[in-house]
């Protein structure tokens, strides 16, 4: 029940604050924040989700839904935290720094950590 409530408070503060936008300028990062994985081919919504899921989540993240496209990851280390929106889709997975405690130089080592467990993953054999 915890989790839960703390899933939904993510997301409605993820709602609530709309993100940060802008285009990267390179492919893994661009501006501040802003982090990218290519897909070598357009992978199926619901087989994406997953792979971030369980990526996220080995890596200590924890994650919530926004819709069918897009999540919210948030991970809290020595009483500091970071959240990052996730969105899936049109070839790309692309991160949009949310909120974080952390200074930046932690909040960037983080989130590519959180990059490399999911472009880990995908590498990975799907399995059945």
């Amino acid at each position: 029940m915890k989790k839960e409530t703390l899933s939904a408070i993510l997301v409605a503060a993820a709602i609530a604050l709309g993100g940060c936008s802008g285009t990267s300028a390179s492919p893994n990062q661009g501006e501040a924040g802003h982090y990218t994985i290519p897909l070598a081919e357009n992978a199926n919504a619901k087989h994406l989700r997953t792979v971030i899921d369980r990526a996220a989540e080995k890596a200590g993240w924890d994650v919530a839904v926004i819709d069918n496209t897009s999540s919210i990851a948030s991970k809290y280390v020595d009483g500091k935290s970071a959240s990052v929106v996730i969105h899936h889709g049109d070839g790309v997975i692309a991160f949009e720094k949310n909120r974080s405690t952390m200074s930046d130089s932690d909040f960037e080592d983080e989130v590519e950590g959180l990059q490399k467990a999911i472009e880990k993953a995908l590498q990975a054999p799907q399995q059945h």
